[in-house]
């Protein structure tokens, strides 16, 4: 074979295989991204409202509605938040409340009011506590094994121990179905399950106090359902946080929303 014919079928080769790989890169397609779960939609004109059930030992003590929406933007210490408007109607008597919340891919957090809890320090210990402006509601994604520090307040008692009055806990449990009793029908939706525990020590020789919550969210929903120890369902609404009230357990169930 002469080298004009090799050159020929080399060239050939080449055009040939530079088109086989023209056509597997056209024939490639790149996965679509999935989409981040949206579990706290909070954007202007968005609403919720739930029904409310409040009890202690002795059964049903209150009833009624809590609604929730958000207007507009707000900075504290430096530190841009959303607000949120809480409107409660129990017992023919209605009360509206502001919260600060702020989102990122990792998490929902609060700015936390510790007024509530500042007033119930013995005054030798309010000099040494550096408490946190918020707290973090939920830690993004939510998935097995997940489990964070919602909210902790630390007292140096000297170089070696430290006392903490304040413990809040947040874990995933699992993915759950529950039935809806909305206004326009009943239906069936999966849900992440989140559970929270609330662990205060009055003094430090003092015994542990443990209050308990659970939340579920939905994708593209957000908060559906939310049940436990009224003091810390309280925190994880928004309200302030505080160590006295009666013990009472808090049910709320949604059963109306808009997402825009």
């Amino acid at each position: 074979m002469n080298k004009f014919l090799s050159r020929i079928i080399i060239a050939a080769a080449v055009s040939t295989l530079l088109i086989f790989i023209s056509c597997t890169e056209e024939n490639i397609t790149n996965p679509p991204q999935q989409e981040t779960p949206d579990y706290f939609p909070h954007t202007e004109g968005t609403y919720y409202k739930f029904e409310i059930t409040q009890s202690d030992s002795s059964g049903i003590i209150d009833t009624g509605f809590r609604t929730v929406s958000y207007s507009g933007d707000t900075t504290i210490d430096r530190t841009p938040y959303r607000v949120q408007i809480d409107s409660t109607e129990t017992n023919q008597q209605m009360t509206v409340t502001e919260s600060f919340f702020r989102t990122t891919e990792t998490g929902v957090f609060y700015f936390v009011d510790t007024t509530g809890f500042s007033a119930s320090l013995p005054d030798s210990l309010k000099s040494l506590v550096e408490i946190q402006q918020e707290m973090r509601a939920y830690l993004f994604p939510l998935e097995g094994g997940s489990t964070w520090t919602v909210y902790r307040v630390s007292i140096p008692i000297n170089e070696f121990i430290s006392f903490t009055p304040i413990n809040i806990t947040g874990r995933f449990e699992a993915n759950e179905s529950i039935l809806l009793n909305l206004i326009s029908g009943d239906t069936t939706i999966t849900t992440k399950k989140v559970s929270f525990a609330f662990a205060f020590t009055p003094s430090p020789e003092g015994s542990i106090v443990t209050y308990n919550a659970n939340v579920w969210l939905a994708d593209n929903i957000g908060v559906v359902k939310i049940e436990g120890d009224a003091i810390l369902v309280s925190l994880l609404t928004g309200g302030g946080l505080t160590v006295t009230g009666s013990p009472t357990v808090v049910n709320q169930k949604l059963i109306e929303f808009k997402i825009k």
